[in-house]
């Protein structure tokens, strides 16, 4: 974990965790979280809702993933009067395709 949470988890009959959904503290400010686990024990699917504005959803299979949404971790998103927003695919740390939409 990031940061301090609080919420629930759902565990298989292994105690593996398979879901989570919380709310996570992370530098200085909240995000509401939803984490769906594959048996593998990696993160498939995630949507959190950022404090301040912001929007994300996460999809991956094995070494392939998706972003969509804005991403507030970015090194310009700080400066930035609206975070970078957009879909960005990736393979392994490769990225294949983005689209990146600065501004409304």
């Amino acid at each position: 974990r990031i940061g301090p949470s609080t919420g629930f988890l759902v565990n298989d009959s292994a105690g593996n965790e398979r879901t989570g959904y919380g709310l996570l503290r992370a530098d200085g400010k909240y995000r509401v979280v939803l984490g769906i686990d594959g048996a593998n024990g990696e993160e498939g699917l995630a949507l959190a809702l950022f404090d301040g504005g912001g929007a994300a959803l996460m999809a991956r299979d094995g070494q392939r993933s998706m972003f969509l949404g804005s991403d507030l971790g970015s090194a310009g998103a700080a400066a930035a009067s609206f975070p970078p927003f957009g879909l960005t695919m990736r393979e392994g740390n490769t990225v294949k395709k983005s689209v990146l939409i600065s501004a409304p």
